[in-house]
């Protein structure tokens, strides 16, 4: 189960909207207890990301010192979860780039999560849709917003 703070999928919805027909996202943050995820914040996809209309990536070197700031305010509570982006003119589905996407995410020792998330905005129809990847397996997570 993914939980997620209403205030979180308010700036997904309109980060979607103000860069449609492009594909936007960012990170995502929170923390992990009895397999469930809780997202409580996220970083934006920062001024130097890839917007295109199938394909999106984040300005990493804008998004991480944002993230090592939040997760030291934290004490370490926060930390990455993965990553949310949209889907203009389709539906929420989990594409290959994107397995391809969180199988390399558990791979990376950086991103210190073995079984990450996406949360994906679909915007024909407008959805939402959560999704992880633990030990090879791909699998739709239900989301609960909070």
């Amino acid at each position: 189960m993914i939980y997620i703070l209403k205030s979180i999928v308010k700036t997904i919805v309109r980060e979607t909207s103000a860069h449609y027909p492009l594909e936007t996202g960012g990170m995502l943050l929170g923390y992990i207890k009895e397999k469930n995820y809780y997202v409580l914040d996220l970083v934006e996809a920062g001024p130097n990301a890839v917007r295109k209309v199938n394909y999106f990536l984040p300005d990493g070197k804008y998004q991480q010192p944002i993230l090592e700031r939040k997760f030291n305010k934290s004490n370490g509570l926060i930390t990455f979860l993965g990553d949310w982006h949209s889907h203009p003119n389709a539906d929420s589905y989990l594409s290959k780039l994107d397995m391809e996407t969180l199988k390399n995410i558990s791979e990376d020792d950086g991103a210190q999560i073995t079984c990450p998330i996406f949360i994906i905005i679909g915007t024909s129809p407008l959805n939402v849709r959560g999704f992880n990847y633990d030990n090879g397996i791909y699998k739709e997570l239900n989301l609960e917003i909070i």
